[in-house]
């Protein structure tokens, strides 16, 4: 008895609100759109690095786009497209594997690190 009330109080909330599946797809596809925006922004840091950048600079883009594109695949994947999971994400994959560098390398990811959070 009590499921019956319950659809029948969400069939009314849907029926007053007809917009509601379009506002919400319209909302999916913002997050998407944004999602997308700040993949492009981040890649041309990796980008600059590579054209414009010094050897250390270029070695720490080299080392974080690894981690950038697993990060942005996976996140797509679990179909988690939202901007504000990116920079935590790749943070997390970072540090994961931080024992892998010497101390002075590590800088040089710190500082694109720093470059990539300005462009977020």
């Amino acid at each position: 008895m009590l499921a019956l009330v319950y659809q029948k109080a969400v069939g009314l909330w849907y029926a007053a609100r007809p917009n509601y599946g379009a506002e919400k797809g319209l909302l999916v596809m913002s997050a998407q759109l944004e999602f997308d925006q700040l993949v492009a922004r981040l890649e041309q840091v990796f980008d600059r690095a590579v054209v414009d950048g010094t050897d250390d600079e270029l070695f720490a883009s080299g080392y974080l786009r690894g981690h950038f594109d697993l990060v942005v695949a996976q996140l797509e994947l679990q179909e988690q497209r939202q901007p504000e999971a990116i920079m935590p994400a790749l943070y997390a994959a970072v540090e994961q594997t931080r024992h892998e560098l010497a101390p002075a390398d590590q800088a040089h990811i710190k500082a694109m690190m720093g470059q990539l959070d300005a462009a977020s």
